[in-house]
């Protein structure tokens, strides 16, 4: 395997080119830098360590509780740091519903992959989900009622480009409206940091891509 650290050398012909040679070395060590701490972070945190469930038999993660009562036992004892962020994370497709031009959609319509086996399990379909299009106001103060104080959404690429070059500006301003809602500071509530996914393995359709 290369070693990153080989391709760091300073080129000083290139960086005389002038300076899009230059924007080119910055990016190229960059990219090094990214695969370089991808790497440490295989080597610290290697595959999660398996087991066979007692009671069900299927294969799960060896750190998992066996009873509700044992997880209980468990969260009691956990420490955080202090500014510690609780928070809840979506994924558009999962819960924001009618998202019926992406690959995922095509995926599921399919039925059946290339092996023969269902594409989804069931052949259900995420359809209108939990329609948090629609009902994000209120979840969004189910969030804080809970007491959490951060969350993740993504930003669905099919609604925002439903076609290419074309970009529906409501589903934009819908999408900016919930930023704006998370920010926002109640008088008896704190605000919601937010962190905003931008691409999450989806695409428009049609697409050859695959999920």
């Amino acid at each position: 395997m290369c070693n990153p650290a080989d391709f760091r050398q300073t080129d000083s012909a290139q960086a005389r080119r002038g300076p899009l040679a230059k924007a080119w070395l910055l990016v190229r060590d960059l990219v090094l830098s990214v695969i370089g701490y991808l790497r440490l972070l295989f080597v610290l945190y290697g595959p999660l360590p398996q087991r066979t469930h007692p009671a069900s038999g299927k294969t799960v993660d060896s750190r998992m509780a066996d009873t509700a009562e044992e997880a209980v036992e468990r969260a009691s004892q956990l420490v955080f740091p202090p500014g510690f962020l609780f928070g809840s994370a979506t994924a558009a497709y999962q819960v924001e519903g009618g998202l019926d031009n992406c690959n995922w959609h095509t995926w599921e319509q399919r039925k059946v992959r290339d092996d023969g086996g269902p594409t989804v399990e069931g052949g259900q379909g995420a359809g209108a989900a939990c329609n948090m299009w629609e009902r994000f106001e209120g979840d969004v103060e189910h969030m804080r009622d809970l007491g959490l104080k951060s969350y993740r959404f993504s930003i669905e690429w099919s609604r925002v480009e439903p076609r290419e070059g074309e970009f529906d500006e409501a589903a934009i301003e819908r999408y900016r409206s919930w930023c704006a809602i998370t920010l926002r500071t109640p008088a008896s509530r704190r605000r919601l940091s937010q962190f905003c996914g931008v691409h999450v393995t989806r695409v428009p359709a049609p697409s050859p891509l695959k999920p």
